[in-house]
């Protein structure tokens, strides 16, 4: 097909997505990252154990989690974070972010975030690394340290490059001939500017240009050379919201063959370099973040990779009214299962976000929140720039302090055995944690608590494992309660309520 018509196509899909969407809605957890994965599956013969080693990934109930360095499932809750004050110029201008920040995120209860690197920054001279960019990383990481905070490394691009009207990789890898690159003004379908035939041929040049994969490549071997063994990194995201180039009628296909294809062979240099960390992974942007359609994206040969994607309602990402239909986020989630369910990945939600300005979607806000707990997913909300400014207000709109509530809410950081269930209500607040217990894990079960703003008065700690058989510390520095149960006991729920 001509690459004219093809682009009209696109238009035409573009516009029809956006009308069906808008017609369709009416003690302290440690800082350490996993263990290389030994090999050990939570199902081995020796399970019963104690003396066997703990997993690396732990499997409950058909659904897959991270294991922290005691065996524990491990769940994060946290934000992106970009510290780029010229994040749409080819010059980034550091100090977006400070201590201060971090310390504020440590303070919410977030222990993780996905911090925002560009390939164009990094290398804006072929073959040539700023080394002052990574002495910026190096600096954020150490403070993550510091915090008790994971950090996942993310290539990030949006529109592939500031060359194409956003940012991310560098202007000698952007090929876009024979086209050129004029904005099509969408203004609030700004995310939709992938479809410009420039930005298209320059995604496109960028999977077939055998040169440019090899320098990406090399690009992510030196973050893991660097920085996998840093004790507050915990993986690397292998590309932001990709991009399929000019195959939009072949998405699907072309995820299961190009896209996998592609993060196989990045997973494989990465392993040359780094055995340790996991790889988080995304599928396409467009068909992904709105669930216009099911990813086919996988599986790839790796036991260490963590289902990473993004979810935006089309209504809420275009600051308008949420009316209370959860459908979106009923399917966004189903798909989501299933396609980590296809890798054998944990899952997180990479992104989403809401603007509590807007009349409803604070509550869409608590519905996504619900379905992470439901679903047992961790989650990285965008942006930290954004949970600040509202932080910073929350005192002067009760709008802003629900908001703030709501992301700060209580849930296991670390959980001693098999997740089976999380359950948070309101009014009165009730955490309710369910797992079946590892004799393996000797580590307590962790659990920020959020007291002053989900228990201010205090709270009262049950758990179904026999009087005797269980106790609980309260770090009140950190805000954080550790369990520690009857480690063989068929099955164990501990609750918060309120005293």
């Amino acid at each position: 097909m001509k690459r004219g018509t093809q682009f009209l196509l696109l238009l035409a899909v573009a516009a029809a997505f956006a009308g069906a969407v808008a017609c369709g809605a009416s003690s302290t957890s440690s800082a350490g990252a996993p263990k290389a994965d030994d090999d050990q599956s939570p199902d081995d013969d020796s399970a019963d154990d104690d003396q066997s080693p703990v997993p690396a990934k732990i499997e409950s109930a058909g659904q897959w989690y991270i294991a922290d360095e005691y065996g524990r499932a491990l769940f994060l809750h946290g934000c992106n974070v970009t510290d780029d004050t010229g994040e749409w110029s080819w010059t980034p201008a550091w100090g977006a972010v400070s201590q201060a920040d971090f310390e504020s995120m440590a303070e919410l209860g977030f222990n993780f975030v996905r911090l925002q690197r560009f390939w164009g920054s990094l290398e804006p001279t072929e073959g040539q690394y700023d080394e002052a960019y990574f002495d910026r990383a190096q600096e954020l990481l150490d403070i993550c340290q510091n915090l008790g905070i994971r950090v996942v490394l993310d290539n990030h691009q949006d529109t592939y490059s500031p060359a194409t009207g956003g940012r991310g990789a560098p202007q000698w890898a952007v090929r876009m001939a024979p086209y050129h690159y004029t904005s099509l003004n969408l203004g609030f379908l700004g995310f939709l500017g992938n479809i410009e035939p420039a930005v298209l041929q320059s995604w496109q040049s960028f999977w077939d240009d055998a040169d440019l994969q090899q320098r990406y490549i090399a690009m992510l071997q030196e973050y893991a050379r660097r920085f996998g063994n840093h004790p507050a990194v915990i993986g690397y995201d292998l590309l932001n919201e990709p991009f399929q180039g000019w195959e939009l009628l072949r998405v699907q296909e072309w995820e299961a063959t190009v896209l996998t294809s592609t993060y196989q062979k990045w997973i494989d240099a990465i392993r040359e370099v780094d055995q340790r960390n996991w790889i988080f992974y995304e599928g396409v942007s467009w068909i992904v973040n709105g669930s216009f359609l099911p990813s086919h994206v996988g599986p790839m040969k790796e036991d260490k990779a963590v289902y990473f994607p993004h979810m935006y309602d089309f209504l809420v990402s275009s600051n308008l009214p949420w009316n209370g239909d959860p459908a979106f986020i009923y399917t966004w989630e189903g798909r989501a299962l299933d396609r980590a369910a296809v890798q054998q990945a944990p899952l997180m939600c990479g992104e989403f976000g809401m603007n509590p300005d807007i009349a409803g979607q604070n509550a869409y806000l608590w519905q996504s929140l619900q379905m992470f707990n439901r679903s047992l997913s961790g989650w990285a909300y965008w942006e930290w720039g954004y949970v600040s400014q509202h932080l910073a207000a929350e005192d002067q709109k009760p709008s802003y302090k629900t908001y703030i509530d709501e992301l700060a809410q209580p849930y296991p950081r670390a959980i001693a055995g098999a997740p089976l269930a999380i359950r948070l209500a309101r009014d009165p607040a009730t955490l309710e944690i369910e797992f079946l217990p590892d004799p393996r894990v000797a580590a307590p079960t962790e659990i920020f608590i959020s007291s002053k703003r989900w228990f201010p008065n205090g709270f009262v700690v049950t758990s179904t494992d026999p009087d005797g058989a269980w106790s609980y510390t309260y770090d009140q520095a950190h805000d954080v309660l550790s369990v520690t149960g009857d480690r063989h006991a068929a099955w164990t729920q501990i609750t918060v309520a309120p005293k």
